[in-house]
């Protein structure tokens, strides 16, 4: 059974939408990390990145969001 070329060029659009949305999610992410974190505290999520992605993305989360609500109102200095 053959696909059908139309579905596979609809197929390929959407996936390339998909990607193109997700750059723009980590683009925002970094744009918001550099007016939430300082330096040293942004050296520290990266080091924890390297190590355990997973849980650094857990600590990424729970800043943005603390940032969106407004429960931080300065520069994350450093955490441990």
């Amino acid at each position: 059974m053959q696909a059908d070329p139309e579905l596979e060029a609809i197929r390929k659009r959407r996936m390339q939408e998909l990607i193109a949305q997700r750059g723009g999610a980590d683009e925002r992410r970094q744009i918001m990390h550099s007016q939430i974190l300082s330096s040293q505290a942004h050296e520290r999520l990266a080091r924890i990145t390297l190590v355990k992605s997973e849980k650094a993305r857990g600590v990424e989360d729970v800043i943005l969001r603390a940032a969106q609500v407004g429960q931080i109102l300065e520069k994350v200095a450093i955490f441990v």
